[in-house]
């Protein structure tokens, strides 16, 4: 009944030291791997030259702007007996070329991490393929900003365009009397928009929420509208809103500008 106990406990103890690869293999979780530039202190860690190759079931690569590849495959998340992240632990190996220390790279500070950043790229983690190398991701980011300015240019006409239509609705026909009125209509939505914006951030408070929604574009939109219609020259502003009295819009067109513009107030509070 000893002997049996015994084993029982033995094999307790191995299956506590081991867990599931993703070949279904089972691995230490003492053991990490790392690609052929690994220089730790560790001497049980394995080295694997491809990434494809590795079995531990947490994975990461990241590549430094020369192009070459560093990966790390861990045990467990957040890397078992050490405590470390495998996707911070393998864009330290990059950023030092190989260098790793157990015990130092989880107390990075964020200078630091902004530092690695710039140095190297996260490009896979698992099975998931983020980015090839600095170009693509270089590519994809200058292609993200493109989309940012012309969302936000975008946004502009939009609030623009809408108080134009809605000052030519109260009446007003010139320039002077319709400049005058966006400056009103755009402090009025201001007004309006900014306390719902606060209210959003009660509320998040409230739930005790980590995340704080970034402050909608929209609302700086608006406030220029209101400096500018202040200034005694404000030449563009005038030309705009020439341009929106000569272009005819028929009264359903205008409907649905307030209408769009409505929903970018309520997709953004």
């Amino acid at each position: 009944m000893k002997n049996l106990v015994s084993l029982f406990i033995l094999l307790g103890a191995i299956g506590c030291m081991t867990t599931a690869g993703v070949d279904g293999s089972s691995v230490s979780i003492y053991v990490n791997e790392y690609s052929i530039q690994y220089r730790g202190r560790v001497p049980d860690n394995e080295i694997v030259e491809n990434y494809d190759d590795m079995v531990m079931p947490y994975r990461a690569e990241a590549v430094d702007k020369k192009g070459n590849r560093f990966h790390v495959g861990q045990p467990q998340q957040m890397g078992g007996w050490f405590g470390s992240d495998v996707k911070r632990d393998v864009m330290y190996m990059c950023w030092t070329d190989g260098e790793f220390v157990e015990f130092v790279n989880k107390d990075l500070t964020n200078e630091m991490l902004k530092g690695i950043e710039k140095e190297c790229l996260l490009t896979r983690y698992n099975d998931a393929v983020y980015y090839r190398d600095f170009a693509e991701y270089e590519e994809k980011l200058a292609q993200q900003k493109q989309d940012e300015a012309d969302e936000k240019e975008r946004q502009k006409q939009l609030v623009l365009t809408a108080l134009v239509d809605r000052c030519t609705n109260f009446g007003w026909k010139t320039e002077d009397n319709i400049a005058s009125c966006v400056k009103q209509e755009a402090y009025r939505d201001l007004q309006i928009q900014e306390q719902e914006y606060k209210m959003k951030l009660l509320e998040q408070r409230l739930i005790a929420s980590n995340t704080v929604e970034e402050k909608p574009f929209f609302l700086e939109v608006l406030n220029f509208y209101v400096e500018e219609a202040e200034r005694q020259e404000n030449t563009q502003l005038r030309r705009d809103i020439m341009m929106l009295q000569a272009d005819t819009r028929s009264f359903k067109s205008k409907q649905n500008t307030e209408a769009a513009l409505n929903a970018l107030y309520r997709n953004n509070n």
